[in-house]
């Protein structure tokens, strides 16, 4: 359950919130309504704790919220409207392929390391609601110093549910390489 009690903030002389109070019980879902500037997102980000109230008290199952961050796991929250903006680092359209590609399976145990990018472009903003696709292609390979080592080259497509290419580039990765697996009773020659 979350409580928020005698809820305040201020943004310089205006008063966003004045003495808010709430109650949100273990699985329910609540919408916070209001006009635009009432300050829903205001009290939704002090509810997530990425604002600090001025005033007032949020409890996370009876606990009072002292700036852990742990219970927002256990938190829901869907913005009227969102975009991920195209200007954003690297880091969230890696996120996002690398999240979607690494449950393939396929990588598990090979992946050394991470050797780079190559033309890494946001194309369209991505939204809430959108469902993604990572087209993962591989490009080029090519045999280290190390034999049991390799450089692949990995063209990378994010799309969403319209197929319209939302991020594309290249990533590089040191990988181990596999044996080549031999056929059950197969004869010498016959792989």
């Amino acid at each position: 359950m979350i409580a928020a009690r005698g809820i305040r903030k201020r943004f310089g002389r205006l008063t966003v919130l004045n003495g808010i109070d709430l109650n949100v019980a273990r699985g329910s879902v609540t919408a916070i309504v209001g006009p635009n500037a009432s300050g829903k997102t205001t009290l939704n980000r002090i509810i997530l704790g990425l604002v600090r109230a001025d005033a007032g008290e949020i409890t996370f199952d009876g606990k009072r919220l002292d700036g852990d961050a742990a219970y927002r796991a256990r938190i829901g929250y869907m913005p009227q409207k969102l975009a991920i903006d195209p200007t954003l680092p690297l880091s969230v359209g890696l996120a996002l392929a690398s999240g979607l590609y690494s449950r393939l399976g396929i990588f598990d145990d090979t992946i050394v390391g991470f050797v780079g990018l190559e033309n890494w472009r946001f194309l369209l903003a991505l939204y809430i609601g959108d469902t993604i696709t990572v087209r993962l292609t591989v490009a080029e390979k090519r045999v280290t110093s190390k034999p049991e080592r390799g450089i692949v080259k990995f063209d990378v497509e994010i799309l969403n549910q319209r197929q319209e290419r939302l991020q594309q580039g290249k990533i590089v990765m040191m990988m181990l390489r596999r044996p080549v697996p031999t056929l059950v009773g197969a004869r010498e020659g016959e792989k």
